[in-house]
């Protein structure tokens, strides 16, 4: 897997401080977002080494659409985005943030402008805001 190399904007340290986004849609059942947990807190793991450390509560959204950026646990994440908490943000896929391609661009350029990352850790692992992650978006 290529070394991830997520923003450090926060302080000097090597910590990385990690958002983790989950969100199941209405009237799903809560077994998929228990493995969007496992799937996540693995790969957190697996990057303690590099400094990584999950940030407590994570943010989830439990029975809301993608359809909109209007989520509860979305918009505490961008607070806290905006007041200089979060490095990065981990979740499955940028299907759990959104399905729109103008909310998923709005999304990017309003992390790359506070200097956070975003990790995706399935299908595969990409920062969606280094080159590659902005070309596997478009695919």
């Amino acid at each position: 897997m290529t070394k991830l190399r997520p923003r450090r904007n926060q302080t000097r340290s090597n910590t990385v401080r990690c958002a983790v986004y989950t969100r199941i849609n209405v009237g799903s059942k809560l077994g998929p977002l228990r493995e969007q947990r496992r799937a996540i807190h693995a790969f957190l793991a697996a990057q303690r080494a590099q400094g990584w450390v999950r940030l407590r509560p994570s943010y989830e959204d439990i029975g809301h659409s993608a359809g909109t950026l209007k989520r509860p646990a979305l918009t505490a994440l961008l607070a806290d985005i905006d007041a200089g908490k979060v490095d990065c943000v981990v979740t499955c896929d940028l299907a759990r943030l959104t399905r729109s391609h103008a909310d998923q661009a709005e999304l990017l350029a309003r992390f790359r402008r506070a200097g956070v990352s975003l990790v995706t850790v399935q299908p595969l692992c990409f920062d969606a805001l280094e080159i590659v992650g902005w070309a596997s978006t478009d695919l």
